[in-house]
């Protein structure tokens, strides 16, 4: 069990205090004008960039050794001045005033411990190990960074706008959640994460109405192409990682890669394409099953792809692509995510939510202890993401 509460505190327009004038500090001062706090830097000195920062956000620079009295109207304290007794009078200071505190690297002193975070706005993870191994909490943080889309920030602002209308309009917190499940697990989420706003508020709309009429019937699934360039998961990107870890069912060509198929949750079900690949497809998308089509990249593969995406397109099912890097340049490989109004040629284009390459034989490298404790806490509250900094 953990010594720590998780908990995330609003700063807006609250005072906080740092004491300390190096690059430490500055981090500390950074993540909090980051929060909406106020900012009060205790130092007879500051670094020259650290300075000019401080003059550009409009902070408090008091030139000179700390004083129990700089805390005064303050509401949180960070020691960063390097040195343990500098540190130790500031933690001593705030105890006094029942202020919580933190003294960076180190935990004695602390009330307080600041997670490594990632930030996908309003929504936002907070990792910590409780000061144990800062060194664990960033690999954990890598993992999650890997597994979260950049676009999830956008989804939680766009159901938080339409939160209060659906509360009005479906007064059961049971049929409320079950809506909510569909949403964020289904073909609106997919637009929205692409910035298709409008469709993906027309869709959450028809499904509300359903809803409230007492006949959701079955969420509409979707189908993710991920290419299977050279059957190397190297040429992955994280996006495709991602989708297949999340996939209930892997539909895949008899020359996919092992190595790739095995990126998929052990209790995903793998089902060979065949001749009926394309019917299945449907009628596995049809019943409400996230399902990721890993298929090859040559003339063939394409062939076979663009039929079946438009057979998907007939029976009103979304579906969107995942490129491999190796082929993610040529203007053919372009992702794009199929509107129910949309033609297999006029389908619109999206950028990747995420573009960024990382070779996933250096991060399935990375191996945690199965018992390795950490806690992971979950928020909606804009907060500044960052390093671990416990």
């Amino acid at each position: 069990m953990t010594r720590y509460f998780p908990i995330f505190l609003d700063l807006e327009n609250r005072l906080a205090v740092v004491v300390g004038g190096n690059a430490v500090a500055w981090r500390k001062a950074k993540l909090l004008i980051g929060a909406g706090a106020r900012i009060r830097v205790v130092a007879p000195r500051l670094d020259p960039d650290f300075s000019r920062w401080l003059i550009r956000e409009q902070g408090e620079h008091r030139a000179s050794a700390f004083v129990p009295a700089d805390l005064d109207g303050s509401v949180l304290a960070i020691a960063a001045t390097g040195e343990e007794t500098g540190d130790a009078a500031v933690a001593e200071a705030a105890r006094a005033r029942f202020l919580p505190v933190n003294a960076v690297d180190r935990p004695a002193l602390c009330s307080f411990i600041m997670p490594a975070v990632v930030d996908r706005s309003p929504l936002v993870v907070a990792i910590s190990s409780g000061g144990t191994s800062p060194v664990l909490t960033q690999l954990v943080k890598m993992r999650i960074e890997s597994m979260l889309p950049g676009a999830l920030g956008q989804l939680a602002a766009f159901a938080g706008a339409l939160r209060n209308d659906v509360r009005r309009r479906l007064s059961d917190a049971a049929a409320r959640r079950r809506f909510w499940v569909a949403i964020f697990s289904g073909p609106v989420a997919e637009l929205i994460s692409a910035g298709r706003w409008t469709e993906g508020l027309q869709l959450l709309r028809r499904q509300l109405d359903r809803s409230c009429a007492g006949r959701p019937g079955p969420p509409m699934g979707m189908v993710h192409y991920v290419e299977d360039a050279l059957g190397e998961i190297d040429h992955l990107t994280l996006k495709a990682l991602r989708l297949l870890q999340e996939a209930e069912i892997v539909v895949h060509d008899e020359t996919a890669a092992p190595a790739v198929l095995a990126l998929a949750r052990s209790e995903a079900r793998r089902i060979p394409a065949d001749l009926d690949a394309t019917e299945r497809l449907v009628a596995l998308a049809g019943e409400g099953a996230r399902v990721v089509r890993l298929i090859g990249t040559g003339a063939l593969a394409r062939s076979r792809r663009e039929a079946e995406q438009d057979a998907l397109i007939a029976h009103g099912i979304e579906f969107g692509q995942a490129p491999s890097t190796a082929l993610a340049c040529e203007p053919e490989a372009e992702p794009y995510l199929a509107s129910r109004s949309s033609s297999p040629r006029t389908a619109s284009p999206i950028a990747l939510v995420e573009t960024g390459v990382l070779p996933l034989a250096a991060m399935s490298a990375v191996r945690l202890p199965e018992a390795s404790t950490f806690l992971t806490a979950f928020s909606t509250k804009s907060a500044s993401s960052g390093r671990s900094k416990e």
